[in-house]
Formats: structure tokens, sequence, C-alpha cells
């Protein structure tokens, strides 16, 4: 979600454009999804809990990982190849003006437009949807202080930082609550792993193709899915060692192959006007579709409509639909905000 002018016209960072628009697509279906089990339809609650709650609770999580990944291989290229980043106070204030200044109004323009206002929202970082915001912010510094020592590029040093942070994921650590650093520990490894896997993107595609991960990656993915469902259980299932190694397939398999199809078949396809625009405008999709969705299938929206008997007959399509529609209209509202000052500013 961190948006470039970089990534929509390098020809080698095609793929970051690429892969940031199928993210949002993903998490605008993910949260639609959530939404037909929670308690807006009563009557197809459990119909839909049923249908819906492994494949989108567990199987689609690697969307958030995905955001990270590509955001920390968009800050190795910035900082790398474009020599980004060279002072820490100046990048500082950059990411704050860029994730935090958005956090703090759109968090109390949605709970003031939800009634749900209340100022520990305000430094807790933990917002709703918004708590990404805060959360990536926290990996942009701490990926700059790392990126700066000396001993962090070596490869030996890499992996280990790997390692250390892939441990860091599961337990459970009492942070306090102040501006999404309770969630740094859970999340820092996808960004880092972004910043690896661009780093060595050469050895990484050479490793794949040698060791036919291609398909190996998929099947991974699938084989972690079932017994975390089958086997463990959804209790916290984002959570588990099973689930996470799945996502780490999952991610790294999106990124090869995104990468392959721009090789194969070059990178005019990625030029496309709709793909162009759902990435510029996929910061503002994320902040706009979870503050639509709910009014769109609220009380007065089924006064209005008979959403709750179409939810009923149409358990595949009326979801999907749902999802499609609520892309489309955050998708309007962040292409309408952002050509206002204050839109350019806070999502520009």
């Amino acid at each position: 979600m961190n948006k470039s002018r970089d990534a929509q016209g390098g020809k080698e960072l095609r793929n970051v454009a690429v892969i940031r628009s199928l993210a949002v697509v993903l998490v605008v279906f993910f949260h639609a999804c959530n939404m037909m089990y929670a308690d807006h339809f009563p009557e197809t609650k459990g119909i839909y809990h049923d249908l819906y709650f492994n494949w989108n609770s567990i199987c689609l999580w690697f969307h958030m990982p995905l955001f990270l990944f590509i955001s920390g291989y968009l800050y190795a290229y910035l900082r790398r190849e474009k020599d980004r980043y060279q002072n820490f106070g100046a990048f500082l204030c950059k990411k704050a003006k860029r994730l935090i200044v958005p956090y703090w109004v759109f968090t109390c323009a949605i709970s003031l437009t939800t009634a749900s206002f209340a100022w520990k929202n305000f430094l807790s970082g933990a917002y709703s949807h918004l708590w990404f915001l805060a959360t990536l912010f926290n990996c942009f510094w701490l990926m700059r202080l790392m990126d700066g020592a000396p001993w962090m590029q070596r490869w030996q040093f890499q992996l280990l930082s790997l390692l250390i942070f892939a441990g860091l994921m599961l337990p459970e650590f009492p942070v306090p609550g102040i501006l999404g650093l309770q969630g740094l520990a859970r999340w820092f490894f996808w960004f880092l792993l972004g910043w690896v896997v661009y780093v060595h993107r050469q050895a990484w595609h050479v490793a794949i193709r040698r060791w036919h991960l291609a398909w190996v990656l998929p099947m991974m993915y699938a084989a972690g899915m079932y017994c975390q469902i089958a086997y463990v259980g959804t209790y916290m299932a984002s959570r588990t060692l099973l689930s996470q190694v799945a996502f780490f397939a999952m991610v790294i398999w999106i990124w090869y192959m995104v990468d392959r199809c721009i090789a194969k078949w070059g990178t005019g396809w990625t030029g496309n006007k709709l793909l162009v625009s759902l990435g510029t405008c996929s910061y503002g999709i994320y902040i706009f579709h979870y503050w639509i969705q709910p009014y769109m299938i609220s009380r007065t929206a089924q006064k209005l409509f008979p959403l709750a008997q179409w939810a009923a007959d149409h358990v595949v399509l009326f979801p999907l639909c749902f999802s499609l529609l609520s892309l489309l209209i955050s998708w309007a509202c962040s292409w309408a905000f952002m050509k206002t000052r204050p839109g350019r500013f806070l999502i520009g």
C-alpha cells in the first residue's frame, strides 16, 4: 500500500503494482464475506458461517502478509536503487505524514460517523481496519534502523533476522497499545521478508526454478490450510506455525508467478488503465471499503431493498455482488477524494 510513482513507471517494479492491486481486492472480499456471518443478516448467519468461515478467515488471511511483503519489497527498491531515505529524521517525518496522520484523521472520521468515538483509538493505533497504517509505520522505522546497520549487509545476519522475527510472530507480548507497537512483533517478519526477497531476488528465482518450487509452494499452502482446518482448528488460526508456513508459501508463490508472467508476456498488460487505476487508488480503497460496507447492508438499506431475502436466496451470488459493488464504490470514492487537495495529502 506504500504508493510510489516508481512502482507504476519502473519496468522492474511493475510486479509491485500488480501484487498491491491483488492484495487490496482480496482484503475487500475478505471483509465483505466476514460481514455475511456477522449480525447483519441473523437468519442466514449460520448458513454463511458454515459456507465461508474456514475459507475466508483462515485461507484468505495471507492478504495482510502480502501487503506487508510488498511494502518491504518496495522499500528495499527505493532505498537501494533510488538512494532514498538517507536521513532518518526526514524519513520518519515523511512516513508519519503518510501513515500516522491519515490514521488519526480517518479514525476520527469513521468513529464520529459510526458513533464509536473514543480517545484511546487516537493513540492505540488499533482502530478497526486502520490498525494496518500504524503497524506499517512501525515496520518502516524499524527496517530503516536495521537497514542502516553494517551487519545487516551480510546474508547470514539477514537470515538470522528473519528467523528471529519469525519466532516472534506467534507469542503474545505485553506491549503497550501505543501507535500500533503491540502488533509490530507479529507483522514485521513479512515486511523484512519483502526486503530480503528484493535484495536477493535473483537467488530466489534460481532456487525456485531449480527445486521446482513453483509447484511445491501452492501445494504447501493447500496442505497447510487443510491440516489447519481439519486437525488444528480455527481458534487463533492466523497465528499458528502451520498457518504462517502456509502463508509464507503463498506470498512467495504469488511474487514469483507475477514476476514470471511479466518475464513471459512483457509489461504491456501491467499498464492496463484499470489495473494502474486500481493500484493508484489502493490506499484509498483500503481506507474506504470497510467504512462503506456496513452502510451497504445496514438496517436502513434493508428497508429500501430486500437484502435479507437476496442473501438467503443467493448464498454465492449475493456476497460476490456485495464484494464487487463495495470495491467499485470505494474505488470511486478514492478516485474522487484524490481529486481534492486534502485527498491528495492524505491518500495521494
